[in-house]
């Protein structure tokens, strides 16, 4: 157990080093005064012994409240062992990367955070107020069309905390340009 931790605590620092880009400087200066007091490594299965979760979970102490937030590299399976969704969060349990994946490994989903900020001034007022933090991300979803015999990208555009901003575009199978949507 204690190998498992050091090796979760190692994996988590390089994670803080590469995952750092997409904050600005006023979220980066609130959360690095937050310090884990330990970490929950999970690792469930399904009945049949194929692998059900794997991912790391730091858990955070501040005024007297214990906050558990999932950090690093998340992975979901189906019951037959196919991955089902990969995540990848930062030391503050927000989501960097997220892929979605059907039965056969075929990627239907994905998004990646861009960029991360706060209004808040202080830790207490960030961990209080979830809302206060914005989020941007760049998604994209894939299909399946039976004229190609394969998967596409069918639509992209970004988020801002979850809501659709600029430009949004759809394609045909061929990857020409379908239409163009703008929020």
């Amino acid at each position: 157990m204690k190998r498992n931790f050091f090796l979760t605590l190692i994996i988590v620092f390089q994670l803080k080093l590469v995952l750092i880009a997409q904050h600005t400087t006023t979220y980066k200066n609130i959360v690095s005064k937050l310090e884990p007091i330990r970490t929950k490594i999970v690792n469930k299965k399904y009945k049949s012994g194929n692998q059900k979760e794997i991912g790391t979970y730091n858990i955070y102490d501040s005024n007297k409240f214990e906050y558990e937030i999932a950090v690093g590299k998340h992975i979901l399976y189906y019951s037959d062992g196919q991955i089902m969704e990969e995540t990848l969060y930062n030391s503050f349990g927000t989501p960097l990367e997220w892929k979605l994946y059907d039965g056969l490994g075929n990627l239907l989903q994905e998004f990646k955070t861009v960029k991360i900020d706060t209004n808040k001034e202080s830790l207490e007022e960030l961990l209080n107020d979830k809302k206060s933090v914005s989020i941007t991300t760049e998604e994209k979803k894939y299909k399946f069309s039976d004229r190609i015999c394969g998967w596409y990208l069918f639509k992209e555009g970004k988020r801002l905390n979850g809501k659709k901003i600029g430009s949004w575009k759809k394609y045909y199978p061929s990857g020409e340009i379908n239409k163009i949507n703008e929020y």
